[in-house]
């Protein structure tokens, strides 16, 4: 256990040094990872290949225990082939993520690449033979064991991909299922196994100290990739035991839980919809999770918490009771049906809510920067359309003259009263030379998640046009602490108001 403990320390201390070195020198070849506004949620360009850090933490243990005589030393020899083939196609598909990171590449030959190196593995000997054991039957695969092993690394390895979508969320997951990883080798004895898991166990915390939100630094495809691809292939290490069944047909699939499901979700919502599996959307479980009302920590927490759920039951399938087994499995069962029904399959993209906010605030910035009311007016006017509004007009107040009102309509089409109208105002008692923002739009169906997100997106434009005339109008005595506040009140039909 003190080798195991060593080779923790070691790899946390290395991935804590290179991680910032990663990330100074990212930021000075200007290899960042750039705000879109639309599917990356993070608001300003960060590093994004912690991968080198993560992997070099990984392999440096391993590298100091071919100069180490002890009992895991002499495991390693043992099993060198098997070793020496893992590090091989791990450094392989850690390549690939950095080209991609670097150049970019398509998911075609991601994913070829990627087809290679899970057929090398099944050669080196990594391999789903039979599943079955934990629940009560075992089945041999024979000929269909290869393109079964290959579907297996692959998914694996795309599921973690695709679920790296928040600060730390990739990395908490992964170290869920590394710590499950290791307690099914170290209960069959495979020191060789434990060493490479505690490993990657110390990289990921060292690691994470940078990329929990706020990231300081992104794992990028060399990460995500390299860290599916370990983890994939480590659960079929375990096959090369007596209770190999049971490691290779639940455990790891209660260890991946989180990225399979995510994976699978979206998999089956975009072909109920006629829509490419494969194509990128705005859906997954973090997204999802969010546009309930979530942080972005809440969100990453919450989904830790539910791997660390399924790593539990994973962990209770070792045991030979089989009252336990079935607890542990109607418990993961419960938590995974739990969290679809919270997050949904279908509905309205959950993400374009957060979407018009996130827009609507970087514009907010703009505004602030205008030289004046009117040239801000028409920055707001620019993204109008997109938060789906027709008309829009504000009351311009100033003491030397009457007050005027700044006005803008969609296209030509002439003023039309019953369309849905919301109307947003200053808190009472404000001295402020801009009054009401009043904005109509056509009556669409919109769900109350949306509804709100327009309404978040409208209050940060109207607070900046404020900024900007009580720039203007200097001095002008603000009350401290107070906020453009929304109300809703009655209307006639027909009408929506919100003050």
């Amino acid at each position: 256990m003190l080798t195991y403990a060593v080779a923790f320390v070691m790899a946390a201390v290395v991935a804590s040094v290179l991680t910032p070195l990663v990330a100074h020198l990212a930021h000075r070849r200007r290899l960042l990872d750039q705000p879109d506004l639309v599917r990356k949620l993070h608001g300003r360009a960060v590093p994004r290949l912690g991968g080198i850090a993560v992997a070099a933490a990984f392999l440096a243990p391993i590298a100091a225990l071919a100069f180490y005589d002890n009992l895991v030393a002499a495991a390693v020899y043992a099993d060198l082939p098997l070793a020496l083939g893992f590090i091989g196609g791990a450094l392989a598909i850690a390549g690939l993520g950095i080209f991609d990171d670097l150049f970019g590449t398509d998911a075609r030959q991601k994913l070829v690449v990627q087809l290679v190196v899970a057929a090398a593995m099944w050669f080196v000997g990594f391999r789903v033979e039979h599943v079955g054991g934990s629940i009560g039957f075992s089945f041999d695969l024979g000929l269909a064991s290869l393109p079964v092993t290959v579907l297996w690394i692959v998914g694996v390895v795309n599921a973690v991909n695709l679920i790296d979508g928040l600060d730390g969320l990739a990395s908490g997951i992964a170290l869920a299922a590394t710590l499950v990883l290791f307690g099914v080798a170290l209960a069959s004895d495979q020191v060789l196994l434990c060493v490479l898991m505690v490993a990657l166990a110390g990289s990921l915390v060292g690691f994470l100290v940078f990329n929990f939100n706020p990231a300081r630094i992104f794992l990028g495809d060399s990460g995500s990739l390299f860290l599916g691809f370990v983890l994939a292939v480590a659960s079929l290490w375990t096959h090369q035991k007596a209770n190999a069944a049971l490691a290779v047909t639940l455990i790891p699939l209660f260890a991946l839980a989180v990225p399979l499901i995510d994976t699978t979700l979206c998999i089956v919502r975009r072909v109920a919809r006629g829509q490419n599996p494969f194509s990128p959307d705005r859906e997954h479980l973090h997204h999802r999770l969010m546009a309930l009302g979530l942080s972005h920590r809440g969100a990453v927490l919450t989904l830790w918490g539910v791997a660390g759920a399924f790593g539990l039951a994973a962990l209770e399938l070792l045991d030979d009771n089989p009252l336990r087994r079935g607890a542990a499995v109607l418990a993961a069962v419960a938590v995974a049906a739990l969290l679809v029904r919270k997050v949904g399959l279908f509905g309205v993209t959950p993400m374009a809510g957060k979407k018009l906010v996130v827009r609507a605030r970087a514009v907010a910035s703009q505004v602030r920067t205008a030289p004046n009311l009117d040239s801000a007016w028409r920055e707001v006017e620019a993204v109008l359309p997109t938060l789906g509004c027709d008309e829009a007009r504000l009351e311009v107040k100033d003491d030397s003259e009457a007050p005027r009102v700044l006005a803008w309509r969609k296209g030509n089409e002439p003023a039309d009263r019953r369309r849905g109208r919301s109307v947003l105002r200053l808190p009472i008692g404000r001295r402020d030379a801009v009054g009401e923002l009043e904005v109509l739009w056509s009556d669409r169906p919109t769900t109350a998640p949306m509804h709100a997100a327009r309404k978040r997106a409208l209050r940060s434009l109207h607070v900046a046009l404020s900024d900007v005339r009580r720039e203007q109008r200097r001095p002008v005595r603000d009350a401290a602490g107070e906020q453009a506040m929304w109300s809703a009140n009655a209307q006639p039909a027909g009408r929506a108001v919100l003050d």
